[in-house]
């Protein structure tokens, strides 16, 4: 992991025991003179065949009982697919619960649920999603956990952040710095003080492992492919990745040992067995594989002969089919990601045997163009594995996490961010993590749903256009600056994708972004309201759906369609009702 040195040498210095504290969510939580309602599904995802539980919590601070008439509406797309009422009572400041069951078709897919209480009158609405698919590596959210302290909480602080994590629907969970050392895993004693200096618990460690999985949540263990502490260098100096004669690859000044991670190596045997060790004795559902970003070639004897050359973006290729080999010899299904810093080696490591495509990114990948650009890549390049992008963003620049998400999920990419309860990565250093304030929560709990409810559009495809813009569609706003284009700074960018009848474009708004560079402060958009677009298709488009994170509750309705011009092509002008950060328009192409 690049610039882990910088938290190295900082962690050093001192030990960073902080934790965070949770924070109260209030996503479509309705508030209405004592009365709240939320909803939200009892796991991260479903599998094609299994019933789908919806939990739905009303809850009274009122002095009275409260009856009234709860509606709870399964929506795919534009169109409700199944409906559940009943009628309930809710006792004075008490919170009542209750299970809502649905078995959906068997194929995988995205659903909206919308749930309305009727209480004398007033109403009250709630919003949540779910998808159903075989694996979580079809549409990732993946989440981190990092505090292993003993007595870090109890079983139920473990199922409370879990629960959290849940809600944004996360489906796998990578345990980061969870180990005894990066040579050798697990501990031999319960409690243990691992490199970092931190006193951890690998109780601990198995109390969030269960519960993330009893959610339906893959569980990752964090490792890397070829860190060593000193002690374990010493010890195998033939076994280490050499810059010089004599002269070891290391990282933080001596804090790592870089060792030589291919098939010749007896390193490279030695962690097979420390992954399978893990899969088997700890129960985790894969290994996930982090790297520092060099060396690209290395000596593999500390003479640095010239035929002791090593291609390291090779050995990591070997490595991570033969991870995957290791650990699904020990338990079948079990999943492996490795984290190509910087989108190096992704020529090899894209299409190799690991489960989806992991980037963390460092300049020079610093534009939203950039973003685009890596996610489309690493689906190209790997046959059309999801991508996950590991990017680090203070909470406290609200409008540029914003800003980031949107445009990850436009272009059909995840976002490793969000952890631990319902905190945010801020630094490579996962410890590091900050508290998300309120107001931030609930808008990436509503993009959470939205990515959610709509994965059939956002996710199919992600790999890119499979069209020249400017020969197959031009699409512009009428009143304001528009591009499709790579440049993206003070103008509605328009991200097209299209496939089988489909045309999927999403705008994000740089109205007021100068500077389209991601990690910077950014200021929040203008609200825009019926914003009216022409587009210019080489086919007619039949229908044409509109939804926000931002807006109604995420809920996808038609948008008028009307044909423009002499009829020598097909040119139509619509109008998105809403734009803040980030709208979608799905248009089918099809009769008119």
């Amino acid at each position: 992991m690049v610039a882990r040195t910088r938290a190295v040498i900082t962690l050093m210095l001192f030990t960073f025991m902080a934790s965070t504290p949770l924070f109260g969510d209030e996503h479509a939580r309705a508030r209405h003179a004592g009365l709240s309602i939320d909803a939200c599904p009892t796991r991260c995802y479903f599998k094609p065949g299994e019933p789908v539980s919806i939990e739905v919590a009303v809850s009274n601070s009122r002095a009275d009982a409260v009856s009234g008439r709860l509606t709870v509406s399964f929506r795919r797309l534009a169109d409700e697919v199944h409906v559940i009422r009943d009628v309930i009572k809710v006792q004075a400041d008490s919170t009542l619960v209750r299970l809502f069951s649905w078995f959906p078709p068997e194929e995988t897919a995205g659903y909206g649920v919308e749930v309305e209480l009727d209480a004398g009158g007033e109403l009250l609405h709630a919003s949540t999603a779910f998808n159903v698919a075989d694996s979580w590596t079809e549409v990732p959210k993946y989440g981190f956990m990092c505090d292993f302290q003993p007595g870090d909480g109890d079983v139920s602080d473990a199922h409370e952040r879990a629960d959290l994590m849940n809600r944004y629907h996360i489906n796998a969970v990578q345990f980061y710095d969870w180990m005894y050392r990066h040579d050798t895993l697990l501990p031999e004693h319960e409690e243990f003080v691992d490199s970092m200096g931190r006193h951890l618990s690998i109780r601990t460690v198995a109390d969030k492992l269960r519960a993330v999985q009893e959610r339906g949540m893959a569980a990752m263990a964090y490792a890397t492919v070829y860190a060593a502490s000193r002690q374990f260098f010493e010890a195998h100096r033939e076994w280490a990745l050499w810059e010089g004669v004599n002269v070891p690859y290391t990282l933080g000044g001596g804090y790592l040992y870089l060792m030589n991670p291919s098939r010749t190596s007896p390193w490279h045997t030695r962690m097979m067995d420390e992954y399978q060790k893990v899969v088997s004795h700890m129960g985790f559902d894969g290994i996930h594989i982090d790297q520092y970003g060099y060396p690209k070639r290395a000596f593999t004897t500390p003479e640095c002969e010239s035929g002791s050359v090593l291609r390291v973006d090779r050995a990591f290729a070997d490595f991570a089919n033969d991870a995957k080999r290791a650990v699904t010899a020990v338990r079948p299904g079990a999943f492996v990601a490795f984290n190509c810093v910087n989108n190096w080696p992704i020529e090899t490591i894209a299409p190799s045997d690991a489960d989806i495509v992991y980037i963390e990114i460092w300049p020079p990948h610093d534009t939203y163009a950039d973003i685009v650009d890596l996610i489309f890549e690493g689906r190209r390049l790997s046959g059309g594995k999801a991508v996950v992008l590991a990017a680090y963003l203070s909470p406290a620049l609200e409008a540029s996490v914003r800003y980031l998400d949107a445009v990850i999920f436009s272009a059909g990419g995840s976002h490793m961010e969000l952890g631990e309860g319902a905190n945010m990565l801020a630094d490579p250093y996962f410890p590091r993590y900050e508290r998300i304030p309120e107001h931030l929560a609930t808008s990436l709990r509503h993009y959470y749903d939205f990515c959610t409810r709509y994965a059939d559009l956002l996710f199919r495809d992600a790999a890119g256009p499979d069209f020249s813009p400017g020969a197959d569609l031009e699409l512009a706003a009428l009143d304001y600056p528009s591009t499709s284009g790579d440049s993206a700074a003070e103008e509605i960018w328009v991200i097209p994708r299209r496939k089988d009848g489909l045309i999927l474009v999403n705008f994000v708004n740089l109205l007021r972004v100068t500077d389209p560079t991601w990690r910077i402060e950014q200021p929040p958009p203008p609200v825009l309201r019926d914003v009216r677009f022409r587009a210019r298709l080489d086919r007619p488009v039949g229908e044409v759906l509109f939804a926000s994170p931002e807006y109604h509750g995420g809920r996808m309705e038609r948008t008028q369609l009307t044909r423009v011009g002499d009829g020598a092509r097909n040119t139509y002008e619509f109008t998105v009702p809403y734009l803040e950060y980030w709208s979608t328009v799905a248009m089918f192409e099809g009769r008119e």
